[in-house]
């Protein structure tokens, strides 16, 4: 799971990176690179199967709870719960996802045929809606999961899952521009080459 969310973070960085060097404004904040993010968090351009679309959502409990004591691993009937809703989730997500990803394909192919940020921004807009649905979804999916799982369960996930992006969901050092425009060194840390 650490890995999925890793691999997560590396593709909205490089996704920031590519539409910032494109860029030739220098912002240091845009609706176009926020709808990027919350594509990129939500599963939208870095997910290929309903597996891995929990990933942008909520996680598999069955499996973060795989290492928990015994005493507080899912019942049959609570892997079979979260299964069933993660299933409904995904049918009912399913028309929000395919837009959103196609949106964002465009606005990536917008953007690499040199078009403006306000052209970008146009494409990236009409899937607002999308976006607002497919969030509210994953929410009601993450209430409808911790109906599900005990007091302990709860407990012992919240205490042992590290944040799924430390910092923000841009990562340690957020929106910091450094000499060069991005970059920075990591929140709390020294300077890139010692103090």
């Amino acid at each position: 799971m650490r890995s999925l969310h890793r691999l997560r973070h590396l593709a909205l960085t490089g996704t920031l990176a590519i539409v910032a060097a494109c860029d030739s404004e220098r912002a240091t904040s845009s609706t176009a690179d926020a709808r990027l993010a919350e594509d990129l968090m939500l599963g939208v351009g870095t997910s290929t199967s309903a597996q891995q679309l929990r990933g942008g959502g909520p996680p598999d409990i069955n499996h973060l709870l795989r290492n928990a004591p015994d005493s507080i691993k899912p019942t049959a009937d609570q892997v079979a719960a979260i299964a069933a809703l993660q299933a409904a989730f995904e049918t009912a997500s399913a028309a929000d996802l395919t837009l959103l990803r196609q949106l964002h394909d465009s606005a990536m192919a917008l953007r690499g045929a040199g078009a403006s940020r306000d052209d970008v921004r146009a494409v990236l807009a009409t899937g607002d809606a999308a976006r607002t649905r497919l969030r509210a979804a994953q929410d009601a999916l993450r209430d409808a999961i911790d109906a599900v799982l005990t007091d302990a369960q709860k407990a012992w996930l919240k205490a042992n899952l590290p944040p799924p992006f430390a910092g923000g969901p841009f990562g340690p050092g957020e929106r910091r521009r450094g000499p060069g425009g991005m970059g920075g060194p990591p929140a709390g840390g020294p300077p890139p080459g010692g103090p």
